[in-house]
């Protein structure tokens, strides 16, 4: 599948198209451009894992998807978003209920959350791994500092107490993927080096 073939996609395109004339001005970081850059980390990751066509297709959909919440609200964003995956994907009746279920689970897995090893995301699966990795990605790439500014700009947040704990976050980041492990590890010691 070319870059072309997933942008064109017929539950791609769309969720695309609302992004780009809907999301709100204020999201800095949650925005298209962080949506289109998982999407193509995912593409990336798929084709480094050995994915059938199928399985990368589904984790695309849900990369696109991901965030697609944030059209309605911040606050539970990715419920949102995994609700209206699986309309999409019901709507086209080519997808079987546990290809569904899937997408769901794996949209519903980008969620933060704050545990005792501190701010993560929990995979269910190899396969949702990848989709956690794309999300995650700046982690590991020269972009990170920058996103790291732009999400303080989004939250409205005191940037110096959010760069120290963004310097924890990366510090107790772990890659889920093997993948992610082998695309993202050097930039992430780089990055904490840089940062830290």
């Amino acid at each position: 599948m070319s870059h072309s073939q997933i942008i064109n996609h017929p539950l791609i395109a769309p969720i695309i198209e609302r992004l780009r004339n809907e999301l709100p001005v204020n999201l800095a970081y949650h925005n298209l451009a962080h949506t289109l850059d998982v999407i193509h980390e995912v593409e990336v990751l798929a084709d480094m894992s050995s994915l059938s066509l199928r399985e990368k297709e589904l984790l695309l959909i849900a990369a696109a998807y991901h965030d697609s919440g944030y059209l309605f609200s911040y606050e539970n964003n990715e419920k949102k978003g995994a609700m209206l995956a699986v309309s999409a994907m019901r709507r086209a009746s080519t997808y079987s209920e546990s290809e569904i279920e899937f997408v769901r689970k794996s949209i519903l897995e980008t969620t933060v959350i704050n545990d005792s090893n501190g701010l993560m995301q929990v995979p269910g699966c190899p396969l949702s791994a990848i989709l956690l990795d794309a999300d995650m990605a700046n982690f590991g790439r020269d972009d990170f500092i920058e996103k790291t500014e732009l999400l303080i700009k989004e939250l409205g947040v005191n940037a110096e107490a959010f760069r120290l704990q963004a310097r924890e976050i990366i510090k107790n980041h772990r890659w889920h993927s093997t993948a992610g492990h082998e695309r993202f590890s050097a930039g992430q010691a780089a990055n904490i080096k840089r940062c830290c």
